[in-house]
């Protein structure tokens, strides 16, 4: 997904000698656009994450029928939810 539209900063970030290694035997168009990347990803898993988080509470605050609380519940003990 590219945003040239958008107003863009400059972020400067430290990372370890031993990242800045494994990056420099990937290939991509830059590290910019690499982090940018990772960036994009992670804030769309956080967004479903967050998400998903909510769709939870609602259906917990008020299910639709008892079938689906039930179905809710079921799924519930099927995940894994550890913290985010």
């Amino acid at each position: 997904m590219q945003y040239h539209f958008m107003t863009q900063i400059n972020l400067q970030i430290r990372i370890p000698a031993e990242m800045d290694m494994r990056l420099g035997r990937i290939e991509f168009a830059s590290k910019s656009d690499f982090v940018r990347q990772a960036i994009m990803e992670k804030l769309h898993r956080l967004e479903a994450e967050q998400m998903e988080k909510e769709w939870i509470k609602a259906l917990k605050k008020e299910p639709k029928s008892k079938q689906s609380k039930k179905a809710a519940l079921a799924w519930l003990e099927a995940e894994e939810w550890g913290p985010l």
